[in-house]
């Protein structure tokens, strides 16, 4: 591979890579962020879930309340009590198992859209990069066609060929500039559709880049 080869190779590879970095800050890759924040707020919900359901009860002895109660000295003042709800570990286990299997599928969620993301920004690249070269391909071939009519224009005011020729030569060089505009007309498209993802302005992207 030749040098300048190599270096329109890293040249493509960073847009790429570029052009991954800015799709990421998608708002769909927002809302995956968010709502994998929301699933470990749950967990920790869930982790502490059990001091609300702790009940605590206190008393006084009616022994030590009666100053002269000789069973006073024997009987605490105070009574002190925590009530827990039947099942209650078995319930916040469960809860726990529930809140880390969310988290586990809005990991798995947000991988996969980062994947179908990237795939999306790529194969969007892609179509600009054909859509570009079709166009140009097309401009080119076109130019060749427009320089044959603009010969057979003068040739026809001079009278050295037939109506015929100067039709077919107009009717060519009006299809090749049809063609063009199409084109022209499907890499702007290209060109939005990637900017949708990317956010930012394509050719900007390629003006870092350089």
């Amino acid at each position: 591979m030749s040098q300048t080869a190599r270096q329109d190779s890293l040249w493509d590879q960073s847009i790429r890579e570029k052009l991954v970095q800015l799709a990421m800050q998608n708002p769909s890759v927002e809302i995956d962020d968010r709502t994998l924040t929301i699933a470990y707020l749950g967990l920790g919900k869930a982790k502490t879930n059990i001091l609300n359901q702790i009940g605590f009860a206190a008393n006084l002895n009616e022994f030590s309340i009666q100053k002269n109660n000789t069973l006073g000295t024997y009987y605490p003042r105070y009574n002190f009590g925590v009530t827990l709800p039947f099942g209650l570990m078995t319930s916040r286990s469960k809860d726990i198992d529930i809140a880390r299997e969310t988290i586990g599928i809005s990991i798995a969620q947000k991988n996969e859209h980062y994947r179908v993301l990237k795939a999306l920004v790529l194969s969007k690249y892609e179509d600009y990069l054909m859509e570009k070269e079709l166009l140009k391909s097309q401009i080119e071939l076109y130019e060749d066609v427009h320089s044959t009519f603009i010969k057979v224009e003068q040739d026809y005011a001079s009278a050295k060929i037939k109506v015929e020729d100067y039709n077919k030569a107009y009717r060519d060089d009006n299809t090749e500039n049809t063609r063009v505009i199409v084109l022209q007309r499907d890499l702007n498209v290209a060109v939005l559709e990637l900017e949708r993802y990317i956010g930012v302005k394509l050719e900007d992207v390629l003006k870092k880049q350089n």
